[in-house]
């Protein structure tokens, strides 16, 4: 499974944390400051004498659904036995933003982002480190926060009912939900990217898949002829094409 590092950014001095390649997918590395408003009292600096905190996101395709975000921290402990408490340790939690909306805290290193949360292409993800009263830890008068850019599901539809097998077109780069409607009882086999979907008779059968190479690619099930014996068949043909 790729791992895709995102560069996140210590605010406190403009300098790249942890640098590492950019997000697969044309989102690339993300150097901007946060435009956004801080909720519960602003920004806070790191007490005198103590470092401030950092922070680097990596993110990792799911192979079920959506992304798995790895939140590195510098300097910065995770502490939800102390939430709505004051403290003058560097330590809290992280408030994730999915286009500009507020998802939730994070209380440790990892979290879920599921599909359902993502629009269709683009979307900027947002990860601000916050005391344990929800103010954003700050350095230099700058918040410690993560920005990158995420691809969401393209939806695209096929109707394998008819004569010829139809051509489905998407970018390089793109993260595709397949729904494929008339493709009988069976496995189906998408050549070139080594994926199989079950269908069942009367329902869609789906295929998830990052469009990370281009070409033509088959979509195969397997059929009967009384002569010929077991025979594969083409029921569609994805098209991968170089934005």
């Amino acid at each position: 499974m790729p791992l895709w590092r995102v560069i996140a950014i210590a605010v406190s001095i403009g300098l790249v944390v942890s640098p590492g390649p950019a997000l697969a997918g044309g989102q690339g590395r993300s150097h901007g400051q946060s435009s956004h408003g801080h909720a519960h009292g602003g920004l806070r600096e790191a007490p005198a004498g103590l470092p401030a905190p950092g922070l680097t996101v990596e993110a990792i395709a799911d192979p079920g659904d959506g992304y798995n975000l790895n939140l590195i921290v510098q300097n910065f402990a995770f502490s939800p036995e102390h939430a709505g408490q004051p403290t003058e340790a560097v330590e809290g939690h992280a408030h994730l933003y999915v286009n500009g909306a507020k998802i939730g805290r994070v209380y440790g290193p990892w979290v879920h982002l599921p599909d359902k949360l993502l629009a269709p292409g683009e979307n900027e993800i947002r990860i601000s480190l916050n005391d344990n009263t929800h103010r954003a830890w700050s350095a230099g008068g700058k918040p410690v926060e993560a920005r990158l850019t995420l691809q969401g599901l393209r939806e695209v539809t096929a109707d394998a009912n008819g004569e010829t097998a139809p051509v489905i077109v998407v970018d390089q780069g793109d993260r595709v939900r397949l729904t494929i409607h008339g493709a009988g009882t069976g496995v189906l086999h998408f050549h070139g990217y080594d994926l199989e979907a079950r269908a069942v008779d009367g329902e869609p059968a789906i295929l998830k898949f990052h469009a990370h190479h281009n070409g033509r690619f088959p979509v195969m099930t397997h059929v009967h002829d009384k002569v010929l014996g077991e025979q594969e068949k083409a029921l569609l043909f994805v098209e991968v094409r170089t934005r």
